[in-house]
């Protein structure tokens, strides 16, 4: 995977005007992770165990690809002051020790700036350890804002499109938006639902640095820190949530939570499969309720419920 358009290194938009894009298709498909009553996966389905549901009408599935396909990760990490990332190494150390020689991943760093250090993704672990590492370590010398809603919104259009396999984003950071000239937060919370990629989303923030502001700022500015990582914690759900994803939040202080939370992630993208299907229903521009069911006693899905289909003739 490599992206239509690099993102921007300077603070210049990346695209050249605010026209946003509206997802189109004929084929919608859903991540689907399946669990029994212990909580572990269920990973021999095939796809005749699979009903898929719109609207309480059964569709026909029209493409089935099971956990053993490979995998294509967009992974985002915020480097902005305000997240805590000294131990983001180890935790993307837990996650890249369970990649399969086929799954690949492509990083992209943001905060007042948004830097793709790779031309195109690699299945390479030694390059992706030292590629991230690099990124964490080098500070961008931007203006000190955070662009997260244009990094989704990048994401989305250019980068996501153009993938083959079985989608996958991994968000890291606390969710915060301070700076962004294209994306908004409504888009991009649409285009997810669009997309047939789950986002996976970890809140990961920086107490020490919101104790740090509280003593230089005093209360009041504190208060609205609070109130905005609270928002941005927020936004990170809706992505997941939209999606089919999972969100975790997990503060800096203790970062064996996110080096936990990662290696879990890594497990459950092991065990998940995807489900391809046409809809019956043609109309444009409603929104449909999906639901899937599995032919397996005590088995729980967990997938995304909605979208808006737009079909790609219309």
């Amino acid at each position: 995977m490599s992206p239509k358009k690099r993102p921007a290194t300077t603070g210049r938009k990346t695209q050249a005007d605010d026209d946003v894009i509206r997802v189109k298709t004929n084929l919608v498909t859903v991540p689907v992770t399946v669990l029994n009553k212990e909580g572990k996966y269920l990973q021999d389905l095939r796809q005749s165990d699979f009903h898929v549901y719109e609207d309480n009408v059964e569709q026909e599935i029209s493409f089935f690809s099971d956990s053993e396909s490979p995998l294509v990760i967009v992974l985002l990490i915020d480097t902005s002051d305000s997240v805590a990332h000294a131990a983001i190494g180890k935790a993307v150390d837990a996650l890249v020790d369970q990649l399969r020689p086929n799954d690949t991943v492509f990083p992209i760093a943001f905060d007042s700036l948004i830097r793709a250090p790779l031309a195109k993704s690699t299945s390479d672990k030694v390059l992706l350890r030292n590629t991230i590492r690099e990124m964490l370590s080098k500070p961008s010398g931007g203006s000190g804002s955070t662009r997260i809603f244009d990094t989704i919104d990048f994401t989305n259009k250019h980068l996501l499109p153009t993938a083959a396999g079985r989608k996958v984003v991994i968000v890291y950071s606390d969710g915060c938006d301070s700076g962004s000239r294209i994306g908004t937060r409504k888009r991009t919370l649409y285009d997810v639902t669009e997309l047939g990629a789950s986002y996976y989303t970890f809140g990961y923030y920086n107490s020490d640095y919101f104790i740090n502001m509280r003593s230089f700022l005093g209360d009041e500015w504190f208060i609205k820190l609070e109130m905005a990582r609270r928002d941005g914690q927020r936004y990170l759900r809706d992505l997941a949530e939209r999606s089919g994803g999972r969100f975790a939040s997990a503060d800096g202080h203790f970062p064996d939570t996110i080096k936990n939370a990662y290696a879990a992630l890594g497990n459950e993208l092991l065990h998940q499969y995807f489900i391809s299907y046409v809809p019956k229903n043609r109309s444009s521009n409603q929104r449909r309720q999906i639901k899937i069911r599995v032919d397996r006693i005590g088995g729980r899905v967990r997938a995304r419920s909605s979208y808006i289909y737009e079909p790609l003739d219309k």
